[in-house]
Formats: C-alpha cells, sequence, structure tokens
C-alpha cells in the first residue's frame, strides 16, 4: 500500500458530504495529504430538449464561477491546515470523477454512500456505485446508514475481510499499513458464503467445513508474506451481515475489503461488495 498524498473528494454540496467532510480533513492531516475538492456541473442536454437550445441556453462559465464561489465557504472552515486545490468541471459526475482520478495522482477516493429513508438505504447513490464500479484507486465510502453513521477520523479497530482471491496478499498488506498507521487493532474475517432455503443448508455441511478447513489453511503461508500475526476467524453465512456483525463486535471503526475485476459481463465489483458497504456500520475502504 503506498503512501497517501492526494485525496480527491467530489462533492455535490449535499448535507451528506458536509457530513463527511471532517472524516476527509481528518485523513489529509493525518496523511500529510492533499485534498482535491472535485465538483462536476451537470445539466442533462435533455431538459433543454434540442442541442442547439441546450449551447445557447446554458452559460457554463457563470455555472463554475458560481460553484467556485460555494466551495470556499462551505469547506475553508473544516479544511484549516489542510492543503486544498478546487476543482470544478463540467459533464457527467460519474464520467468526470473516474476520468480526474484516472489522470491525475490521486491515492484515495473519498466519498459519502447518500443513504436515506427506508428504501434508499437499501441502495447505494448512483453516482457512487458508478466510481466503485470503475475507478482502479482505493475507494473510502462512509457507513451507508439512514441517521448520521460512525464516521470515525482516526480508526482504532480495522476489520479485514478476505475471500483468498488473486490479490489477497495485497489487501491483506493494506489493512496492515493501515492498522500500523493509526495503531489500531487488526482483525481478519473470511466468510463460506451459505444459502439457507426450503428448510436445507447450501452448500452441504462437510463441503462447508473442507471451505473453512482450506481458508485456515490458506491464511498461514499469506500473513507471513503480509508480516501480520493476527489470527483469521472463518465463519459460514451470509458475507455482508456476517461483517456488519463482527464489525458491530469488536467496535470497528474501518472495514476494508477487496473491489477486484469480475469476469462476468455485469461487472468488475465482486459480487459482495455492494451487500457489504450497504449494511457497514462504519465506513468501508476498498482496494
Amino acid at each position: 500500500m503506498k503512501q497517501i498524498r492526494s485525496i480527491l473528494f467530489p462533492t455535490d454540496f449535499s448535507r451528506r458530504c458536509q457530513v463527511v467532510a471532517p472524516a476527509v480533513a481528518a485523513w489529509a492531516r493525518f496523511h500529510k495529504a492533499k485534498v482535491i475538492l472535485f465538483h462536476v456541473i451537470y445539466v442533462p442536454i435533455t431538459a433543454y430538449g434540442h442541442f442547439a437550445s441546450y449551447s445557447a441556453m446554458v452559460n457554463f462559465d457563470v455555472l463554475r464561477e458560481h460553484a467556485e464561489a460555494a466551495l470556499t465557504p462551505l469547506y475553508d472552515e473544516v479544511f484549516q491546515g489542510v492543503i486544498v486545490e478546487r476543482v470544478v468541471v463540467v459533464g457527467q459526475p460519474t464520467e468526470e470523477i473516474v476520468k480526474f482520478a484516472h489522470s491525475h495522482p490521486v491515492d484515495l477516493i473519498m466519498l459519502p454512500t447518500h443513504g436515506s429513508g427506508k428504501m434508499r438505504a437499501l441502495l447505494l447513490g448512483s453516482v457512487t456505485a458508478s466510481v466503485l464500479h470503475d475507478g482502479d484507486c482505493p475507494i473510502w465510502t462512509d457507513a451507508h446508514v439512514t441517521t448520521g453513521g460512525h464516521v470515525s477520523e482516526a480508526p482504532t479497530s480495522v476489520l479485514c475481510g478476505i475471500d483468498f482471491k488473486p490479490k489477497s496478499l495485497e489487501l491483506m498488506e493494506a489493512a496492515h499499513f493501515f492498522a500500523n498507521e493509526y495503531g489500531a487493532k487488526l482483525h481478519f474475517i473470511h466468510v463460506v458464503p451459505t444459502i439457507e432455503g426450503t428448510g436445507e443448508l447450501w452448500p452441504p455441511q462437510d463441503w462447508i467445513e473442507s471451505r473453512v478447513a482450506k481458508a485456515m489453511e490458506d491464511f498461514q503461508p499469506l500473513a507471513k508474506q503480509a508480516h501480520v500475526s493476527t489470527e483469521l476467524e472463518v465463519v459460514e453465512g451470509q458475507v455482508g451481515q456476517l461483517l456488519h456483525d463482527f464489525a458491530m463486535r469488536h467496535h470497528a471503526d474501518l472495514i476494508i475489503v477487496g473491489r477486484g475485476a469480475m469476469h462476468e459481463k455485469f461487472g468488475r465489483l465482486r459480487s459482495h461488495s455492494y451487500d457489504i458497504i450497504r449494511r457497514s456500520p462504519c465506513p468501508v475502504l476498498s482496494i
């Protein structure tokens, strides 16, 4: 895990972005990193019916000036003592965030999840979900809950969920790095997914037991390479719910999970990542 020197913080001026801002500032101060306050002006062309009307009626220079002026009073107090760069662009939010992160030395993206209300709590905000899907660098998301959320400025208990995919060693090294940086307690967990339907457990119990034993066996050489002495806890059940329960039990302020390519045509985010982020009682750092 490389040092964090530049943090991209996209903001739409929402209340949730303001709630997350102190955590962004705290991470920047701790890592002596620059914060890039990033706002995207998005005016859909369909709102104007025709391209000629769109280009004639929308004065993007004025919109950009207003957005740049709004960034200063909204965040200046929060980011006192932090080097801040303000960037305002025009375009589609997800595309511009990902493009900027790809073309600039961004080490971390920090985002709110925008969960609110009974139905919205089941979903991630569309921009956050898309950036998680398309972004390549580590992405921090706040707790996806309807009221406030636990946004810790300095983690004291870090939970790392590993799945023994090809980048598990990289993930363990990152978790070890962050735990050491913050002096936090580190926990590792592996979940053997199960499905309860028609009164029977699936997969069968003997298969589950074999996967538990295999996980314990595979963990040891990875732990040695990652220079970690923390033991692994292996459990069975629904991944998102169990990581939530484990985080609550160990008072975790940060969950670290892998976010990597899927070979299926419908996505590159690992199949359980959305559910983990959606259920998490604390911020999630996906790598």
